[in-house]
């Protein structure tokens, strides 16, 4: 009996950099993910309730403290659902949220294998 494939899994992307949401959505979707972009922390706040996803990333590089608001806001609405805040900026939190800071700098392969660490199943 074969097994059964894994569902797709389903990431929103929250980045107000209109340059950047083509690249970042394709790197995603080459690997696999279904990614729906939403391009300000206004409209992410707007739709906050309607996430229905596996993973969300913040990348709000022009709202950067507002963008640390909203992942906490993510993440008190629904305190299972992954969280990672992409930023260019070194980064002192102190805060449970995000669950993973991916740093600009990394490139894709980073991009990539932390979003991948993120949705992996954990195994204890």
């Amino acid at each position: 009996m074969k097994p059964m494939p894994r569902p797709k899994q389903h990431i929103i992307l929250i980045q107000d950099d209109p340059y950047l949401v083509a690249s970042r959505k394709a790197i995603l979707e080459r690997y696999g993910y279904s990614v729906d972009i939403v391009e300000s922390v206004k409209a992410a706040r707007q739709r906050a309730q309607q996430f229905v996803c596996d993973l969300v990333i913040v990348d709000a590089q022009k709202a950067h403290d507002t963008a640390l608001q909203l992942c906490e806001e993510i993440k008190q609405n629904n305190p299972k659902l992954s969280v990672a805040l992409m930023t260019g900026y070194h980064v002192y939190l102190h805060t449970d949220c995000p669950d993973e800071i991916i740093r600009q700098d990394e490139g894709p392969e980073g991009f990539i294998a932390k979003v991948n660490d993120l949705l992996s199943p954990t195994t204890a």
